[in-house]
């Protein structure tokens, strides 16, 4: 018989799986808010919240896990909260005037800046091969979309910019809170409850009524927010920015899969190439073992 322990997934391992569910479901995210039309963007922001507090508040209770924070903790879940929402508000804005590839490739900055505030934050240190590994799978995702923005385009492209750059601060104090023994529920639970509130007077004030159809589809990107939430939470608790960061672009892939399915856009020959880049530089880093 063979040794137990073989059969065993590594942290990083499972740390991979967790990602490339949390891809998925972000990818879902963007979509179904996109597919939601021309809503207010806070509005957008609150289903998306609402849905993934619960979902967290659920798993709490059956874990019967604590709601409390400790005192030392306090400042990083806020911080988390406040940067996470700057970054989801810039995404919903980015996906709402944007192609749905284009919006995703700028917020997929986000790995650069998890590595730089990792490397403040935790003292994590980062060798030239994760660093090589994260500029070539942004370089295939440039020939994914090889993106060539109109003056219209401008704004919405900074504002996905912006959004990467607070995003990535958010998930290196993800791993800060999780490494400090918090409960990665309950992370998603308060970032959730904090967003969701910032956005409750915005959509009092400027409420659009929507169609069946905008209310399931919000709905629908709440419940694939959660399933991001909770596997980037799970994700950055087992493995650090530097080796996530080429994984985390696989959204675009799953991206590009709704846009030719869903909004008729075909991927050309250098896309390809740039998909078969970001897949070759992922598997690399998980081999690696580093």
């Amino acid at each position: 018989m063979g040794n137990p322990k073989s059969n065993t997934l590594s942290n990083k391992q499972q740390a991979v799986i967790y990602i490339l569910i949390s891809a998925f479901g972000f990818a879902t995210m963007s979509m179904l808010v996109k597919l939601s039309g021309d809503l207010p963007v806070m509005q957008k922001s609150f289903f998306r919240n609402f849905i993934a507090a619960l979902v967290a508040l659920v798993t709490i209770k059956k874990a019967g896990t604590s709601l409390a924070v400790k005192r030392e903790n306090v400042g990083g879940m806020l911080a988390r909260s406040i940067f996470g929402t700057v970054g989801m508000v810039c995404n919903y804005y980015s996906v709402q005037y944007m192609i749905l590839p284009d919006s995703t490739i700028l917020a997929k900055l986000s790995p650069f800046f998890t590595i730089l505030y990792s490397w403040f934050l935790l003292r994590e240190k980062v060798n030239r091969r994760q660093w090589a590994a994260i500029f070539i799978s942004f370089f295939g995702c440039v020939l994914v979309i090889q993106p060539s923005f109109s003056s219209g385009q401008v704004f919405p492209a900074l504002i996905a910019i912006l959004g990467g750059v607070t995003a990535g601060i958010a998930y290196a104090y993800v791993r800060f809170l999780t490494q400090r023994g918090e409960d990665k529920a309950v992370i998603i639970f308060y970032f959730s409850t904090f967003s969701c509130l910032v956005s409750v007077p915005f959509m009092i004030v400027g409420f659009a009524p929507m169609t069946l159809f905008q209310t399931l589809a919000l709905i629908g990107a709440g419940i694939a927010a959660a399933i991001g939430q909770f596997g980037m939470t799970n994700a950055y608790a087992r493995a650090p920015g530097r080796f996530l960061g080429p994984f985390e672009y696989s959204q675009l892939l799953f991206s590009a899969i709704y846009s030719f399915f869903i909004f008729s856009e075909i991927p050309t020959a250098i896309g390809l190439v740039g998909y078969a880049i970001i897949l070759v530089v992922s598997i690399w880093m998980l081999k690696s073992g580093d």
